[in-house]
């Protein structure tokens, strides 16, 4: 049974949580600010379906300031925030993407509109090389997007603002994740279930990240495999080192994949066309052709 003490501390510990995340759903930041200042683990609380403020700040359309700085007050606590899941299993990854690219039906018809627009100037920079190129000079920037002058109102086209609205708090969740910097962008992009569109631009913008190695020894494609939900950004990796092996345990993509528990229809199938197993030699592990 618990104590009196206990239980209110608990009903304490609730009712600061509810207070908080209620703050940000009214978009009221300065209340928000004041109780993460006096307790900073608030940010990493739940609430009773798993939700913590971080998760809510993805889920809506805050301010770049605000969102650097909830991410800042998270990275300065060494917290990760891949651990951080709601009940439905989902990192505060998970909901950036969706909420930018992919909204559910209970969203805001404000986001779910955003999101449509979003995702149409993605295709369309992609397929226009003269705006990706003023894109890339500008994309590692780490202002707001409305401080770069080739951003500013008259001076780009409003698909190009779209993109750079959410490239520029793409990048400050990706730095969180524990990458130094953007030249490893590909390899935090790697470990999430990154959507189609941001893949390709990511690797448009960074085409050398697909062969660099991180610290352990892996390309991105390797990262990929050894994650799951990571069908979308594997499919885009599959032109670049299917046939790489990786440094720890000397694996092929499609080894690691196995290995892991992918599934025939969540990428071993792609990585077989890509690359193909034979020879004599097998792994110790999956027992396959190497």
């Amino acid at each position: 049974m618990f104590s009196t003490a206990v239980v209110s501390y608990h009903r304490s510990a609730v009712s600061d949580v509810s207070s908080l995340h209620k703050a940000l759903r009214d978009g009221d930041f300065e209340s928000f600010r004041e109780e993460i200042r006096r307790d900073q683990t608030l940010l990493v609380k739940p609430n009773s379906v798993g939700w913590t403020a971080l998760h809510i700040c993805a889920s809506n359309e805050i301010s770049f300031d605000n969102w650097r700085w909830v991410l800042e007050n998270i990275s300065s606590r060494h917290w990760s925030i891949l651990d951080l899941r709601t009940d439905d299993g989902l990192t505060c990854v998970d909901i950036f993407f969706r909420t930018h690219l992919n909204p559910l039906n209970w969203q805001r018809h404000s986001i779910r509109q955003a999101a449509r627009r979003l995702k149409a100037a993605m295709m369309k920079l992609l397929h226009d090389n003269e705006q990706l190129e003023i894109f890339g000079r500008h994309a590692n920037d780490d202002e707001d997007d409305k401080e770069i002058p080739c951003f500013q109102e008259g001076n780009s086209s409003e698909d190009l603002m779209l993109v750079a609205h959410f490239w520029k708090r793409l990048l400050v969740l990706m730095k969180v994740l524990g990458q130094s910097d953007c030249h490893y962008l590909l390899h935090s992009l790697a470990i999430t279930g990154c959507p189609n569109e941001v893949a390709k631009l990511a690797i448009c913008l960074y085409p050398d990240q697909v062969s660099i190695r991180d610290a352990a020894g892996n390309l991105p494609i390797h990262l990929a495999c050894k994650h799951q939900r990571t069908k979308e950004i594997l499919e885009c990796l599959l032109p670049y080192h299917a046939d790489s092996r990786d440094q720890e345990h000397y694996r092929l993509p499609l080894e690691i994949a196995i290995v892991q528990g992918k599934t025939w229809e969540n990428g071993i199938s792609r990585l077989w066309d890509a690359h193909p197993l034979c020879g004599a030699s097998r792994d110790v592990v999956t027992k396959l052709p190497a």
